[in-house]
């Protein structure tokens, strides 16, 4: 299944792109099926170029209700492992389960494509493939009766937030803005 999305932020790209790269963790109050987002690991590869893993803790009520008992505990997450490339602009990302790395595939590119001096738009694309087949003991029968099930949850989990994200980054953008303006005139 694709995702796709694109919007305006009405900053300028550079600004936008920092405030991404370094303030991933402030994205949850406006990320409507995430709680808060853990950083786990960043590295430099290059002056140009990051790899950082997030851990993203899911909203349970999206959940649906006849599930909530059988999931464990170590299920109300997802992670993300990310490519930051900063002269193209693109952070290449993929979503996964630790414990059911072969339960869907997800991977996409955010793309910050400068519009004006101080605006851009930013390109989200997303390929979601669940594959519950894989998962060891499942009968072949009841994998394939759940990729539905399965599609929508991880799609309930990801599509609302993914479409929120540029709204969530005009706003930690704005507030990093109004930070470096008054750190500016102090």
């Amino acid at each position: 299944m694709k995702i796709s999305h694109s919007a305006m932020i009405h900053f300028p790209i550079e600004r936008v792109y920092d405030a991404f790269l370094t303030r991933m963790a402030q994205l949850p109050p406006w990320l409507p099926s995430i709680d808060k987002i853990e950083v786990t690991r960043v590295l430099s590869l290059t002056t140009h170029q990051a790899e950082a893993d997030y851990k993203w803790h899911i909203d349970t009520q999206i959940i649906p209700v006849i599930l909530r008992p059988f999931l464990r505990s170590n299920m109300n997450h997802i992670r993300s492992t990310t490519v930051w490339c900063a002269q193209k602009r693109v952070v290449n990302f993929e979503f996964y389960h630790d414990d059911y790395r072969e339960l869907f595939d997800c991977k996409g590119t955010f793309s910050l494509v400068e519009q004006s001096h101080n605006s851009m738009r930013i390109d989200i694309d997303a390929d979601l493939y669940p594959y519950p087949e894989r998962l060891a003991g499942l009968p072949n029968w009841v994998a394939k009766k759940s990729i539905p099930l399965i599609e929508k949850l991880i799609l309930d989990i990801l599509r609302p937030s993914l479409m929120a994200l540029p709204e969530a980054l005009q706003a930690i953008t704005a507030i990093s803005e109004d930070t470096h303006i008054i750190g500016r005139s102090s």
